[in-house]
């Protein structure tokens, strides 16, 4: 059986030297493939140590990092550019373009978040009340909504029951109750400003 060459030092590239050949054509690829292959030489060792590969052993090497590079660069600008493309037709050929962002689709999603937070968004908030009846621990709920005006048919989630007065504090803090910041109320509520008579 005859000697199989190894690694001697020294490569020079060419077109089908790579097992798939993505890359034979790139000017970029083929002026590095060489340099690549010394360097993955040196880092193993040569020329202290015998390196039994060929230069096509590095060269495959090289391909698959470069795909494997590249596929990490375009999986991040998919992700990166999704809420920017969702919704364009399947057709659509973004090779070699440069992706415009926009809010749109951003907006969209957060109005969600605005529904849940009670802050807008497009879900319609409403309000209703019923008479609480002593003695009467169950109560139809829908039924009240619903003479209250309150579509219920597509359902209903409630996000808040007011079912305690407010705290004495808030009368006090309350600019809108009484003048200033709230001290009449407050003295009102004590009976502290009532008229005395001698």
């Amino acid at each position: 059986m005859s000697n199989i060459a190894i690694w001697n030092g020294t490569s020079t590239f060419t077109t089908g030297s790579t097992p798939f050949g993505f890359y034979d054509a790139d000017n970029s690829f083929t002026a590095s493939a060489d340099q690549t292959a010394k360097w993955c030489a040196q880092r193993l060792g040569y020329p202290l140590v015998e390196v039994e590969l060929q230069s096509g052993s590095f060269y495959t090497a090289f391909e698959e990092a470069v795909t494997t590079y590249g596929n990490e660069v375009y999986q991040w600008k998919i992700r990166e550019n999704y809420l920017n493309l969702e919704g364009t037709s399947t057709g659509s050929s973004l090779n070699n373009k440069l992706v415009t962002p926009n809010l749109g689709n951003i907006i969209r999603i957060s109005e969600t978040y605005a529904s849940e937070a009670g802050a807008g968004g497009e879900t319609t908030w409403y309000t209703g009340s019923f008479t609480l009846t002593s003695g009467v621990q169950d109560y139809d709920i829908e039924a009240a909504l619903s003479s209250s005006g309150i579509d219920i048919t597509k359902g209903i989630e409630i996000k808040k029951i007011f079912y305690e007065a407010p705290p004495a504090i808030v009368r006090y803090f309350d600019p809108y109750a009484g003048t200033g910041t709230g001290i009449q109320s407050l003295l009102e509520t004590f009976r502290c400003n009532e008229s005395s008579s001698n």
